[in-house]
């Protein structure tokens, strides 16, 4: 009789009408406990990268917005460390505006 029990708990903590999208956070990130999934809004993150000169202070402030605490977004986000770590080889100071290859690597 574990389904019993777990759907009453569920009910018990969400209500009879939760509809929402975002019920709940859990570790900071929005879960959907009708449907398992988890919920990202990266709009503020895509905004703020577009906006943005894109120079070496500006790329960590914008990678920095990611809140990820279990690695969901770790294959993305390995590019811009990865990037980050080329503008140090190149000792690009962090007003300087990228140009040529990794502008284009920013831009992808």
């Amino acid at each position: 009789m574990v389904a019993a029990e777990d759907a009453s708990y569920v009910k018990d903590m969400l209500g009879d009408n939760h509809t929402g999208v975002c019920g709940h956070k859990v570790l900071g990130v929005c879960w959907n406990p009708r449907t398992d999934q988890l919920c990202f809004d990266m709009s503020h993150i895509c905004s703020a990268a577009e906006k943005v000169e894109p120079t070496k202070r500006n790329i960590i402030s914008v990678v920095s917005r990611f809140y990820d605490p279990i690695g969901v977004f770790s294959p993305f986000t390995i590019r811009f460390k990865i990037l980050f770590q080329e503008l140090c080889v190149k000792k690009l100071t962090w007003d300087e505006p990228l140009k040529d290859e990794l502008l284009r690597k920013w831009k992808d």
